[in-house]
Protein backbone atom coordinates (compact mmCIF):
# COMPACT_ATOMS: atom_id res chain seq x y z
CA UNK A 1 0.00 0.00 0.00
CA UNK A 2 0.86 3.54 -0.90
CA UNK A 3 2.38 5.43 1.87
CA UNK A 4 0.61 9.25 1.99
CA UNK A 5 2.37 11.76 1.09
CA UNK A 6 2.09 15.82 2.24
CA UNK A 7 0.46 17.88 -0.62
CA UNK A 8 1.61 20.99 -1.42
CA UNK A 9 -0.12 24.58 -3.38
CA UNK A 10 2.44 25.50 -5.66
CA UNK A 11 4.08 29.67 -5.92
CA UNK A 12 4.77 31.36 -8.71
CA UNK A 13 6.90 30.07 -11.34
CA UNK A 14 6.80 26.64 -9.98
CA UNK A 15 5.92 23.68 -11.75
CA UNK A 16 4.65 20.02 -10.81
CA UNK A 17 6.65 16.73 -11.86
CA UNK A 18 3.97 14.83 -10.93
CA UNK A 19 2.29 12.43 -13.09
CA UNK A 20 -0.62 13.77 -14.80
CA UNK A 21 -4.03 13.61 -12.44
CA UNK A 22 -1.87 12.91 -8.99
CA UNK A 23 -1.58 15.17 -6.64
CA UNK A 24 1.24 17.81 -6.23
CA UNK A 25 3.37 16.87 -3.09
CA UNK A 26 6.32 18.26 -1.54
CA UNK A 27 8.35 15.53 -3.85
CA UNK A 28 7.88 16.93 -7.00
CA UNK A 29 8.14 20.57 -6.95
CA UNK A 30 10.60 21.68 -9.65
CA UNK A 31 11.31 25.88 -10.44
CA UNK A 32 12.93 26.19 -13.75
CA UNK A 33 16.02 28.40 -13.46
CA UNK A 34 16.26 28.05 -9.89
CA UNK A 35 15.85 24.44 -8.80
CA UNK A 36 14.72 22.17 -6.73
CA UNK A 37 12.69 21.96 -3.79
CA UNK A 38 14.85 20.51 -1.19
CA UNK A 39 13.46 20.90 2.42
CA UNK A 40 12.03 17.69 2.85
CA UNK A 41 15.73 15.58 1.49
CA UNK A 42 17.49 14.60 5.33
CA UNK A 43 20.70 16.38 5.49
CA UNK A 44 22.53 12.59 5.32
CA UNK A 45 21.12 11.94 1.80
CA UNK A 46 22.00 15.45 -0.43
CA UNK A 47 24.61 14.98 -2.71
CA UNK A 48 25.75 18.79 -2.18
CA UNK A 49 26.69 17.84 1.46
CA UNK A 50 30.25 16.57 1.60
CA UNK A 51 29.35 14.21 4.56
CA UNK A 52 26.84 12.12 2.38
CA UNK A 53 30.25 11.83 -0.25
CA UNK A 54 32.31 10.52 2.62
CA UNK A 55 29.76 8.36 3.99
CA UNK A 56 29.58 6.39 0.49
CA UNK A 57 33.26 6.63 -0.30
CA UNK A 58 33.54 4.76 3.16
CA UNK A 59 32.15 1.85 1.70
CA UNK A 60 33.66 2.64 -1.83
CA UNK A 61 33.92 -1.30 -3.32
CA UNK A 62 30.04 -0.74 -5.32
CA UNK A 63 31.69 2.30 -6.60
CA UNK A 64 35.17 0.84 -7.88
CA UNK A 65 32.82 -1.99 -9.49
CA UNK A 66 30.18 0.15 -11.20
CA UNK A 67 32.21 3.35 -12.24
CA UNK A 68 35.12 2.65 -14.97
CA UNK A 69 36.23 5.95 -17.12
CA UNK A 70 35.57 5.83 -20.59
CA UNK A 71 38.03 5.49 -22.89
CA UNK A 72 36.66 8.60 -25.09
CA UNK A 73 37.54 11.48 -23.35
CA UNK A 74 41.05 9.98 -22.29
CA UNK A 75 41.80 9.48 -25.84
CA UNK A 76 40.93 12.83 -26.51
CA UNK A 77 43.59 14.08 -24.21
CA UNK A 78 45.94 11.86 -25.50
CA UNK A 79 45.23 13.30 -28.56
CA UNK A 80 45.66 17.12 -27.35
CA UNK A 81 49.01 15.85 -26.14
CA UNK A 82 50.04 14.87 -28.89
CA UNK A 83 49.80 18.64 -30.66
CA UNK A 84 50.87 20.86 -27.72
CA UNK A 85 54.79 21.93 -27.19
CA UNK A 86 53.21 22.34 -23.24
CA UNK A 87 52.25 20.43 -20.27
CA UNK A 88 47.98 19.54 -21.15
CA UNK A 89 46.37 21.39 -17.80
CA UNK A 90 43.89 18.95 -16.95
CA UNK A 91 40.57 20.15 -14.01
CA UNK A 92 39.20 17.41 -12.77
CA UNK A 93 36.58 18.43 -10.62
CA UNK A 94 34.25 16.69 -8.36
CA UNK A 95 36.71 14.01 -9.37
CA UNK A 96 35.67 11.23 -6.57
CA UNK A 97 38.28 8.41 -6.01
CA UNK A 98 40.86 9.11 -8.50
CA UNK A 99 40.46 6.51 -11.55
CA UNK A 100 39.81 9.15 -13.79
CA UNK A 101 42.52 11.46 -12.63
CA UNK A 102 44.75 8.43 -12.27
CA UNK A 103 44.30 7.72 -15.72
CA UNK A 104 44.52 11.22 -17.14
CA UNK A 105 48.05 11.88 -15.53
CA UNK A 106 49.27 8.29 -17.16
CA UNK A 107 48.83 10.42 -20.63
CA UNK A 108 52.08 11.97 -21.37
CA UNK A 109 52.21 15.71 -21.16
CA UNK A 110 49.24 16.14 -18.82
CA UNK A 111 49.53 17.30 -15.41
CA UNK A 112 45.99 17.02 -13.57
CA UNK A 113 44.22 19.08 -10.43
CA UNK A 114 42.16 16.70 -8.84
CA UNK A 115 39.30 18.46 -7.07
CA UNK A 116 36.59 17.10 -4.11
CA UNK A 117 34.92 18.01 -1.44
CA UNK A 118 35.18 14.57 0.27
CA UNK A 119 38.26 14.02 2.37
CA UNK A 120 37.36 10.33 2.42
CA UNK A 121 37.49 10.01 -1.30
CA UNK A 122 40.76 12.07 -1.99
CA UNK A 123 42.63 9.87 0.72
CA UNK A 124 41.26 6.72 -1.10
CA UNK A 125 42.45 8.95 -4.58
CA UNK A 126 45.53 9.71 -3.28
CA UNK A 127 46.39 5.89 -2.77
CA UNK A 128 46.09 5.13 -6.45
CA UNK A 129 48.31 8.07 -7.44
CA UNK A 130 50.87 7.06 -5.31
CA UNK A 131 50.49 3.45 -6.36
CA UNK A 132 51.01 4.15 -9.70
CA UNK A 133 53.89 6.69 -8.81
CA UNK A 134 52.14 9.79 -10.63
CA UNK A 135 52.57 12.32 -7.39
CA UNK A 136 54.25 14.80 -9.33
CA UNK A 137 51.79 14.80 -11.94
CA UNK A 138 48.83 15.32 -10.03
CA UNK A 139 48.14 17.89 -7.30
CA UNK A 140 44.83 16.86 -4.94
CA UNK A 141 42.62 19.71 -3.47
CA UNK A 142 40.09 18.88 -0.81
CA UNK A 143 37.58 21.94 -1.28
CA UNK A 144 33.91 22.96 -2.75
CA UNK A 145 34.30 23.59 -6.61
CA UNK A 146 33.84 27.35 -6.81
CA UNK A 147 36.26 27.96 -3.89
CA UNK A 148 38.36 26.19 -6.21
CA UNK A 149 37.87 27.89 -9.27
CA UNK A 150 37.95 31.30 -7.67
CA UNK A 151 41.25 31.04 -6.25
CA UNK A 152 42.76 29.59 -10.05
CA UNK A 153 41.48 32.18 -11.45
CA UNK A 154 42.89 35.05 -8.71
CA UNK A 155 46.31 32.90 -9.31
CA UNK A 156 45.94 33.97 -12.78
CA UNK A 157 46.33 30.18 -13.60
CA UNK A 158 44.65 28.78 -16.93
CA UNK A 159 43.79 25.23 -17.67
CA UNK A 160 43.22 23.41 -21.10
CA UNK A 161 40.41 20.85 -20.42
CA UNK A 162 38.17 21.02 -17.48
CA UNK A 163 36.36 17.98 -16.88
CA UNK A 164 32.76 17.96 -14.78
CA UNK A 165 32.10 13.79 -15.21
CA UNK A 166 29.14 14.03 -13.58
CA UNK A 167 29.96 16.75 -11.31
CA UNK A 168 28.05 19.87 -10.50
CA UNK A 169 24.94 19.46 -12.47
CA UNK A 170 22.66 16.42 -11.06
CA UNK A 171 24.54 17.27 -7.76
CA UNK A 172 23.45 20.24 -7.54
CA UNK A 173 19.59 20.97 -6.71
CA UNK A 174 20.06 24.84 -7.33
CA UNK A 175 20.21 26.00 -10.98
CA UNK A 176 21.57 29.24 -10.24
CA UNK A 177 24.48 27.68 -8.50
CA UNK A 178 24.92 25.41 -11.19
CA UNK A 179 24.92 28.65 -13.88
CA UNK A 180 27.54 30.04 -11.58
CA UNK A 181 30.05 27.01 -11.47
CA UNK A 182 29.82 26.63 -15.28
CA UNK A 183 30.76 30.65 -16.08
CA UNK A 184 33.41 30.29 -13.39
CA UNK A 185 35.19 27.49 -15.01
CA UNK A 186 34.68 28.78 -18.72
CA UNK A 187 36.95 32.19 -16.96
CA UNK A 188 39.47 29.73 -16.22
CA UNK A 189 39.96 28.22 -19.88
CA UNK A 190 42.84 29.21 -21.83
CA UNK A 191 42.32 31.02 -25.15
CA UNK A 192 41.84 27.63 -26.51
CA UNK A 193 40.03 25.18 -23.85
CA UNK A 194 37.50 22.97 -23.32
CA UNK A 195 35.20 21.98 -21.11
CA UNK A 196 33.86 18.07 -21.08
CA UNK A 197 30.60 17.84 -19.16
CA UNK A 198 28.74 14.78 -18.68
CA UNK A 199 25.33 14.75 -16.23
CA UNK A 200 22.02 13.44 -16.01
CA UNK A 201 18.76 15.04 -17.83
CA UNK A 202 15.49 14.87 -16.17
CA UNK A 203 13.76 10.87 -16.94
CA UNK A 204 11.20 10.69 -18.60
CA UNK A 205 8.41 7.58 -17.96
CA UNK A 206 8.68 5.13 -20.41
CA UNK A 207 5.03 4.98 -21.69
CA UNK A 208 4.61 8.35 -21.79
CA UNK A 209 6.74 11.83 -23.21
CA UNK A 210 6.19 13.76 -20.46
CA UNK A 211 9.53 14.71 -17.87
CA UNK A 212 10.06 13.58 -14.40
CA UNK A 213 11.92 14.16 -11.11
CA UNK A 214 14.09 11.15 -11.09
CA UNK A 215 13.83 10.77 -7.36
CA UNK A 216 14.21 12.42 -4.16
CA UNK A 217 16.53 10.65 -2.19
CA UNK A 218 19.64 13.52 -3.04
CA UNK A 219 20.07 13.35 -7.12
CA UNK A 220 18.74 16.41 -8.79
CA UNK A 221 18.86 15.92 -12.51
CA UNK A 222 18.76 18.58 -14.88
CA UNK A 223 16.02 20.53 -17.51
CA UNK A 224 16.90 18.92 -21.01
CA UNK A 225 18.51 21.40 -22.93
CA UNK A 226 20.09 23.15 -19.84
CA UNK A 227 23.24 22.11 -20.29
CA UNK A 228 23.68 23.27 -23.27
CA UNK A 229 21.79 26.95 -22.51
CA UNK A 230 23.76 27.38 -19.52
CA UNK A 231 26.99 26.75 -21.31
CA UNK A 232 27.01 28.86 -24.50
CA UNK A 233 25.51 31.56 -22.14
CA UNK A 234 29.03 31.38 -20.63
CA UNK A 235 30.38 32.52 -23.90
CA UNK A 236 31.28 28.62 -24.98
CA UNK A 237 30.77 27.23 -28.24
CA UNK A 238 29.48 23.27 -28.64
CA UNK A 239 32.01 21.17 -30.14
CA UNK A 240 29.68 17.73 -30.09
CA UNK A 241 26.76 16.70 -27.68
CA UNK A 242 25.22 12.98 -26.93
CA UNK A 243 21.56 12.51 -25.28
CA UNK A 244 21.24 8.96 -23.96
CA UNK A 245 18.47 6.99 -22.06
CA UNK A 246 18.86 4.31 -19.69
CA UNK A 247 16.11 2.24 -18.45
CA UNK A 248 15.59 2.00 -15.02
CA UNK A 249 12.35 1.39 -12.21
CA UNK A 250 11.80 2.81 -8.93
CA UNK A 251 10.13 4.58 -6.68
CA UNK A 252 9.49 8.64 -7.72
CA UNK A 253 8.76 9.60 -4.35
CA UNK A 254 8.87 8.32 -1.03
CA UNK A 255 6.55 5.33 -0.15
CA UNK A 256 5.73 5.38 -3.92
CA UNK A 257 5.00 2.33 -5.95
CA UNK A 258 8.22 1.70 -8.47
CA UNK A 259 7.71 2.98 -12.11
CA UNK A 260 9.07 2.50 -14.73
CA UNK A 261 10.96 5.36 -16.49
CA UNK A 262 14.35 6.41 -18.66
CA UNK A 263 17.21 8.22 -16.51
CA UNK A 264 18.90 10.67 -19.39
CA UNK A 265 22.66 10.93 -19.81
CA UNK A 266 23.87 14.03 -20.98
CA UNK A 267 27.60 14.32 -22.42
CA UNK A 268 28.66 17.12 -24.28
CA UNK A 269 32.09 18.82 -25.16
CA UNK A 270 32.29 22.65 -25.20
CA UNK A 271 35.31 25.13 -26.43
CA UNK A 272 35.60 29.27 -26.18
CA UNK A 273 37.35 29.09 -29.66
CA UNK A 274 36.17 28.49 -33.17
CA UNK A 275 39.87 27.37 -34.10
CA UNK A 276 39.22 24.35 -31.88
CA UNK A 277 36.02 22.72 -33.25
CA UNK A 278 36.62 20.02 -35.85
CA UNK A 279 40.41 18.70 -34.93
CA UNK A 280 40.17 15.53 -34.61
CA UNK A 281 37.60 13.10 -34.57
CA UNK A 282 35.82 12.29 -30.76
CA UNK A 283 33.90 9.75 -29.04
CA UNK A 284 32.46 11.17 -26.39
CA UNK A 285 31.80 7.84 -24.88
CA UNK A 286 34.46 5.64 -26.46
CA UNK A 287 37.28 5.84 -28.14
CA UNK A 288 37.30 6.68 -32.25
CA UNK A 289 40.30 4.53 -32.40
CA UNK A 290 40.03 1.64 -30.24
CA UNK A 291 44.10 1.64 -31.15
CA UNK A 292 45.09 4.68 -29.70
CA UNK A 293 46.20 4.08 -26.23
CA UNK A 294 49.13 1.86 -28.22
CA UNK A 295 49.98 4.86 -30.33
CA UNK A 296 52.14 6.45 -27.64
Amino acid sequence: MRKSTRFASLKKGQISLAPKNEEVSKHNIYQPGLGYVIDHIPEYLKRNNFNHWDTQYGANESFENSWKPRTGPLEFIYNLAQNSAESIIILNMGAGLGDFTRDLAKIPGTFVYHVDFSQQGNDIANEKILKNKLKERVEIHTCDNNVFLENFFSQNKKADVIFFYGASGSNEPSDVAYQETMSLAAKNLKATGYIWHVTLLQPRITDRYDFRIQDTLGDFPKAPGMPKKVLTEAGLILVQELTEDRPDKHPLEPGGEPIEHLHMAYRGLFTNNTSCLNKFPIGLKEAVDPGWINNG
